[in-house]
């Protein structure tokens, strides 16, 4: 008598290939994550070589970098309460507002540039103008709510990686008992 061998797989066949996807799958998540992280540390650096370049370009229009921050009354020497002297009237556009048209946020810097000018006035009335504040909350408010919900997306996906991954290392270790459990009955 021949033995006749029914088509398709068998129950062994299909855990074994369950389970060698299941590692795969295991081995393939931490992959996809650092290849996320460097994504993200290539943007960091690409956005810091941004900031060096539009520094460099600021100092080739100006012929100076540009002040850190701009004070309408320097505190008279001797002053010992320096703290209360920077905060009257406050503090003038920084840095990164006189930067503005070098890092392809000239649209913002022009849509204020009157208030950025008139901040420190030559006829000794410096610093009544703070209407130059605004836009620190223009662009900033629009890139806070993105990167939150950027924050969030990559939240909720790490998550949805994370459980996959346990279901997957489940799975794996529950064939692994049933194929054990196969190999004793035979």
């Amino acid at each position: 008598m021949s033995r006749h061998r029914p088509q398709g797989f068998t129950l062994v066949e299909l855990l074994v290939v369950i389970a060698i996807i299941g590692v795969l799958v295991a081995l393939l998540l931490p992959a996809v994550q650092a290849a996320r992280e460097a994504a993200r540390r290539t943007n960091c650096n690409n956005n810091i070589r941004q900031l060096g370049l539009a520094a460099h370009n600021f100092h080739d229009v100006n012929g100076k970098f540009p002040v850190g921050v701009q004070i309408a009354q320097v505190p008279a020497s001797g002053t010992t309460d320096m703290l209360s002297a920077y905060r009257t009237p406050g503090f003038g556009p920084n840095w990164a507002i006189l930067m503005l048209p070098f890092f392809e946020q000239s649209g913002l810097y022009t849509s204020n540039a009157a208030a950025i000018d008139n901040y420190l006035l030559q006829n000794g009335n410096s610093g009544s103008d703070m209407a130059w504040r605004v836009v620190r909350n223009q662009r900033l408010a629009e890139e806070n709510r993105s990167l939150r919900h950027q924050q969030e997306q990559l939240v909720a996906e790490r998550s949805t990686l994370l459980a996959k991954n346990e279901q997957a290392r489940s799975r794996v270790e529950a064939m692994i008992s049933r194929l054990k459990s196969l190999e004793q009955h035979t």
